[in-house]
């Protein structure tokens, strides 16, 4: 876990993102200092499929639909059965990785690349030993959290939760509010299908000190 330091110069609020950075494999976008969104840009396809899917919608508002298909039809026209709202890549799985107390940069790229490569686009989520002393910033940040999934490009995504050491407690702290207004976070609470908690913090500070 390292030595505590009680600094929070890090984690203090910033609502300004940061400028998408291109490293090859993938992208990187600070959305607050603390939380960095990793994604895989758009193939080829996916940019067609994205502009197929805005004509279509541009087709169904400003024609009507008939009880029968014209004779008139093409016959090359393509038919999306269940077609989803939100768009490649959009649609694919996000993982919110809640990172341990002070992970090394090329410790948490292991992670991020294995999922990076499943398919996932990575949302890494730090957190401060302030958020563990003092709950109601770990609640305040916790609050953010939750905000930051309610806006596009998160909205609507399918979520898996990586959760370790102290990432553990600051997903508590989403759950926290989670319960208190159940109603208002239906959606995003069934958005989440599955949990991985490595290595988590129990107890007290003593026991973070010591990786228990």
């Amino acid at each position: 876990m390292g030595n505590l330091v009680l600094s929070t110069s890090f984690f203090r609020a910033d609502a300004t993102t940061s400028e998408p950075i291109l490293s090859g494999r993938f992208v990187a976008r600070r959305m607050c200092n603390g939380i960095i969104y990793y994604y895989t840009p758009m193939t080829e396809a996916e940019h067609q499929t994205v502009s197929l899917v805005k004509n279509l919608k541009t087709t169904a508002t400003l024609s009507p639909i008939t009880s029968s298909l014209s004779s008139e039809t093409p016959s090359h026209t393509i038919i999306f059965p269940q077609m989803q709202s939100d768009a490649a890549p959009n649609s694919r799985p996000l993982l919110l990785f809640f990172s341990w107390f002070r992970a090394q940069p090329r410790s948490v790229a292991k992670y991020r690349d294995l999922y990076l490569d499943r398919g996932m686009d990575v949302l890494l989520i730090q957190s401060s030993v302030m958020h563990f002393l003092w709950p109601r910033w770990g609640l305040n940040y916790g609050l953010e959290i939750l905000n930051i999934l309610e806006e596009p490009p998160f909205t609507g995504r399918l979520i898996l939760v990586h959760a370790s050491s102290i990432g553990g407690y600051t997903f508590t702290q989403l759950l926290t509010h989670i319960a208190r207004q159940p109603k208002q976070y239906t959606g995003l609470a069934q958005r989440v299908k599955g949990h991985i908690y490595d290595s988590l913090v129990v107890g007290s500070l003593d026991h973070m000190a010591t990786g228990e």
